[in-house]
């Protein structure tokens, strides 16, 4: 039997495009890279780390000689990782309402709920908020469709270290629901108030380092909702970014999502304007 490093290097790297495959998982590239001197040269080939910057950041592509190489620039450069789920996690405290025994005590409750980002490198994020945690919701950002209505998908762009994003609310959760004494009574109280025919949400977030982290937070800058009622009439809502309600999103790589790959990388066909 031949060895590995019998293969003719064009067909180890046609090889390594599978590894980086259409999600862009660098972290298995790099492992690949600590096998041996020869992984390590295919590794850190031109042309594989261009086909890996373009298809960060398509027509917005940097020239390599102010990095030194298509490596570094990636390295360098703010970008987004694909091979895992941006996590938020919010916790506030709510009280009780008195018993009728004591009436001066109160009860405390601690309530924690998850947001979670999943973005793609054809510009495919999901956005998921939920009061279960990353082992019981991860799984649903596996696949860009994703069949749990919770989960809403938009797209999104990166200017600079800014990414910009504009989620829509799943049409399923706009349906009515079965009839029961609290939905009739819900729809009593909203009777006055116009039927939601589309609601989106538009996000901007700042990615950030942390320490040797690279690329690892995303800090909120502007959250709003933008609301079209039937009627034909529209409502923008803007939440005051505070520390306490929207704290930062913190990178967790997810080992299932690149556990296979569907296609190897590939160079993206752009178009000049």
């Amino acid at each position: 039997m031949s060895h590995m490093s019998c293969l003719p290097p064009e067909i180890f790297l046609y090889i390594l495009k599978w590894v980086v495959g259409e999600n862009l998982d660098i972290y298995s590239l790099e492992k690949t890279a600590k096998v041996c001197r020869g992984f390590y040269l295919c590794s850190r080939d031109p042309e594989l780390w261009h086909l890996i910057c373009l298809r960060t950041w398509d027509m917005n592509i940097d020239n390599p000689n102010k990095y030194g190489s298509w490596r570094n620039m990636f390295i360098q450069r703010p970008h987004l990782n694909f091979n895992g789920v941006y996590i938020s996690k919010t916790t506030y405290v709510r009280y009780g309402e008195s018993s009728f025994q004591d009436t001066h005590y109160k009860p405390c409750f601690l309530v924690a709920y998850y947001r979670y980002l999943r973005f793609f490198p054809d510009g495919t994020v999901l956005m998921l908020t939920t009061p279960d945690d990353p082992y019981q919701s991860i799984y649903k950002l596996r696949h860009k469709t994703a069949k749990d209505p919770n989960v809403h998908s938009g797209r999104f762009k990166l200017v600079g270290n800014t990414v910009v994003a504009a989620v829509k609310k799943s049409k399923s959760e706009f349906v009515a629901q079965p009839t029961n004494f609290y939905n009739r009574y819900r729809r009593q109280r909203q009777a006055n108030l116009p039927e939601i025919q589309d609601q989106t949400y538009h996000l901007e977030l700042e990615v950030k380092n942390y320490k040797k982290r690279i690329n690892c937070q995303l800090a909120w800058m502007i959250y709003s909702s933008h609301v079209v009622y039937r009627n034909g009439q529209e409502a923008v809502t803007e939440f005051d970014i505070l520390p306490s309600t929207f704290p930062s999103f913190w990178f967790s790589r997810v080992k299932s999502y690149t556990a296979e790959s569907e296609s190897p990388l590939e160079k993206i066909n752009t178009k000049l304007m």
